[in-house]
Parts: C-alpha cells; sequence; structure tokens
C-alpha cells in the first residue's frame, strides 16, 4: 500500500516513521510556502494534486487541531481515499517492530482478523500476509470508500460478520470494541486488545519507579492543580494535617506563600520542561516525576530526586477515552492534562481516596491569560504550553472515572467552583 501523510510537520514526520519511506509517495499540505518543497527528502504536494496519482494511494489526516475541518474539506473535493491518525498508528511509532513481530511470532499459525482501519491496521496486515501462509482479514467497521481504495491495492478488505468463522484470533487496532459487536464473537476466537498489545511490548522500563507501586496502600491523597480557585489558606489545611499530596508544573510559584509541599511533583508538557528544566531539577520535592521526553532535561548535572517516566500520547479523538496505565513503570497515558497522568500516579501507588484541588477545568482562549492559574503562577518567565483541549480533556477524566469506578477507588472534586463536573462534588472543609 502507498501512502501520502497530510501534513508536513511534527506528526508527519512521526507517521513516516511508522508507514516507511519507502512506501510514502510524498506529504501533502495546504501551506503554500510548503508546497513545492521537500520534507523528510519526500516531495510536499498540495491538496489538487492528491487526485492525480497513478496508483491508488491512502491519504494519513495527521494535524489534530481541525482534523474534522481538513476531511470535510476534502470530501467536499471528492477526496474519499483518506483516514484520521488513529491511536494504533501512535502506538506502532513507539513500539513498531516489537509489535507487528510479536503478533506474527505469537499468532502467525492462526487465521487472524485485524479490526479496525487505520494506517498501522494495513502496515499491521502487510506484515503479516507476507509471511503468513494462513489467512489475514482487515476487517471493515467505517469508510466504504476506504475499503474500495484498500481492495484496489489487493489488500483483503472484510465485513466482520462474514468473516467470523474462518479466524482463530482478532486483533483490535481500535482503542475499545462495542459490547454489543463483541457478543458476536465465537467464544474460540481470541481477542487481542490494542491496549494489551501495546503494554506487552513497550521496551521503557523503570525499576526506580517500582518501589512506589501501591506504597500508600488504602490511604487518601490529594491532587492540587494550578487553578485559579487554588489559595494558599486551603494548602495550610492540608499542611496543618499532614495530608500526602502531588501537585504539578509550576505550583512551586506558591511556595513563597506556605509552609505546605507537595510529596510528589508531576510534569508532562514537553514545553514547559524544556522551558522550565533548571527551576524543575532545582527544586526540593521528595520525588519529581518528569517525562522521558525531552532530552534537555534529562542532560542536567543536578537531576534533584527526579524519576523518569515514559509519557505516551495515542491522540486520542475527540470524546474518545484515553487508556489508564496500571503499569507507570513502563508508561503513562496522556490525556491532554497532567491531572490525568496525577491521577494515573496516585493510583499506581495504591491511594483508594483521591480528592481533586484547583482543577478549575475553565480556559479562556489566551492560554497565558493569567486568569487561567492561581496568582502568581505565571510569574516573571513566560514559558511555553501546548494547546489546551478541554473535550479531549474531559476524555481522560472519564477514563479515570470508568476505571476507579470498576476498582473501588474513589475520586472526589474538591475544587471550589470551577466546571469540571465528571467527578463528584465534595466541600473541601468537610475532609477535615
Amino acid at each position: 500500500m502507498r501512502f501520502v501523510i497530510y501534513g508536513a510537520g511534527r506528526r508527519g514526520k512521526e507517521m513516516l516513521e511508522v508507514i516507511g519511506k519507502e512506501n510514502t509517495a510524498a506529504f501533502v499540505d495546504r501551506d503554500e510556502e510548503k508546497v513545492g518543497t521537500e520534507y523528510c527528502s519526500l516531495p510536499v504536494i498540495g491538496i489538487e494534486d492528491l487526485q492525480s496519482f497513478s496508483e491508488p494511494v491512502l491519504c494519513v489526516l495527521t494535524p489534530v487541531a481541525g482534523r474534522d475541518s481538513i476531511a470535510e474539506y476534502l470530501r467536499n473535493r471528492g477526496i474519499l481515499n483518506y483516514i484520521p491518525l488513529k491511536p494504533f498508528d501512535r502506538a506502532l511509532y513507539y513500539e513498531r517492530e516489537a509489535i507487528l513481530n510479536y503478533v506474527f511470532d505469537q499468532y502467525g499459525d492462526n487465521n487472524i482478523g485485524i479490526y479496525g482501519l487505520s494506517a498501522g491496521s494495513v502496515i499491521l496486515y502487510e506484515h503479516l500476509i507476507t509471511r503468513m501462509n494462513k489467512h489475514v482479514f482487515l476487517l471493515l467497521n467505517e469508510n466504504e470508500e476506504t475499503g474500495n481504495c484498500l481492495r484496489e491495492c489487493g489488500i483483503h478488505v472484510s465485513d466482520l460478520k462474514n468473516a467470523l468463522p474462518d479466524l482463530d484470533v482478532i486483533i483490535s487496532t481500535e482503542t475499545d470494541i462495542d459490547d454489543d459487536l463483541q457478543k458476536t464473537f465465537p467464544v474460540n476466537v481470541k481477542q487481542i486488545k490494542m491496549q494489551e498489545l501495546l503494554e506487552m511490548n513497550i521496551s521503557f522500563y523503570n525499576k526506580q519507579i517500582e518501589c512506589y507501586k501501591d506504597i500508600h496502600h488504602g490511604k487518601r491523597c490529594f491532587i492540587i492543580a494550578t487553578g485559579p480557585s487554588l489559595t494558599v489558606q486551603d494548602l495550610d489545611t492540608l499542611y496543618a494535617h499532614n495530608e500526602k499530596c502531588i501537585s504539578m508544573n509550576r505550583i512551586y510559584n506558591i511556595f513563597g506563600e506556605t509552609k505546605w509541599r507537595p510529596d510528589y511533583y508531576m510534569i508532562e508538557d514537553t514545553l514547559m520542561i524544556d522551558d522550565l528544566s533548571k527551576e524543575i531539577a532545582d527544586m526540593d520535592i521528595p520525588a519529581k516525576f518528569v517525562a522521558s521526553i525531552p532530552l534537555k532535561y534529562w542532560q542536567q548535572e543536578n537531576l534533584g530526586n527526579s524519576i523518569k517516566y515514559q509519557l505516551i500520547n495515542l491522540d486520542h479523538l475527540g470524546s474518545e477515552m484515553p487508556f489508564f496505565s496500571t503499569k507507570m513503570e513502563h508508561c503513562v497515558y496522556e490525556g491532554t492534562t497532567v491531572t490525568y497522568a496525577c491521577i494515573q500516579m496516585a493510583v499506581y501507588m495504591g491511594f483508594q481516596e483521591i480528592y481533586l484541588l484547583g482543577v478549575d477545568f475553565n480556559y479562556s482562549n489566551d492560554l497565558y491569560d493569567e486568569k487561567n492559574h492561581f496568582k502568581g503562577y505565571q510569574s516573571d518567565k513566560k514559558v511555553r504550553l501546548n494547546v489546551v483541549y478541554p473535550e479531549r480533556m474531559q476524555a481522560a477524566y472519564k477514563s479515570a472515572r470508568h476505571y476507579a469506578g470498576e476498582h473501588g477507588i474513589k475520586i472526589c472534586n474538591a475544587t471550589r467552583g470551577g466546571k469540571l463536573e465528571v467527578f463528584e462534588r465534595v466541600d473541601f472543609d468537610t475532609l477535615f
């Protein structure tokens, strides 16, 4: 299968690593300054050139912002051979060879159905079909036009129900499978879910993190965010009651007003880590969990109780809930808010009651507006921030609520005001 990659930027470059340059015909972009140039030694073409290929190609839409409008733009021009970047594509970016080889090694003697339509699904299909004597099916569950494009390339695209009798294994490249659909699967068909497939093949491992597994089993903690409702008085209350606390980002800008300090600190925003490397390293906190990227942070001489973890960003779409990690020594899943990472860490540490404070979930259009945070949060040093996606953040909070509900963990929102209603509300003052 030949691909073109929509978006000659960072995500496009990452997608090229998944697909392979030998399988990629070009990049496509609407930016007129990029059209006619090269990116990663491949031509950058305009949208009007998409229909000029002499062979069938599949266009992968890599941008996150405006993805729906891009798809509509293509449809209005009669271009239907496209598919958005999917979480499985991103999973292959992290562990491509390990995942592909694992499926072949474990299930190469079985008839395999790949459930889910993505560039990564096609890559997996082609990896298997060239090595196996058994049947491999790409199970179509959406977008008939894209299915036709794949058929033209000789890919065995099948209707799921028609293929079921011939299958031994179904590998889902979707983040979830509908319960009603699962009931149609024969009991003798083995199901391999995407999260399972990814976590079995993650190469990152930090033994140091395992020391924190269930270290606070059955206890309670507070996750302190940096919203405008956060007050020194509430932090002083937490200090007076010796509560276990996890906090984040530039929380240290409030330290001059209180004796309170978090027991654990976490940061995931690569831009912030890059800009605040020295401040984070110098912060006197017992344990600081810092994402493994950017590398600049980990090249400092003094890391001051820093612990490296791997943040996996699968770019879940819209209201699609991200995965929830129970293996923090291998990975933490990104939910476009560090608060979600903190919840995963709190669960990993065994906390049974988790209270959120300062999670206002109410952002102005200006990321750098002081009203988005407690007074003094920005200080004099303006740092870069990644874009805020409230819909995806809400999906992450729902994922945390879902996991907590299934495992007897209580997550409550003790924030004074704000707009986060995913979790049960509690009055902060009644907790002491």
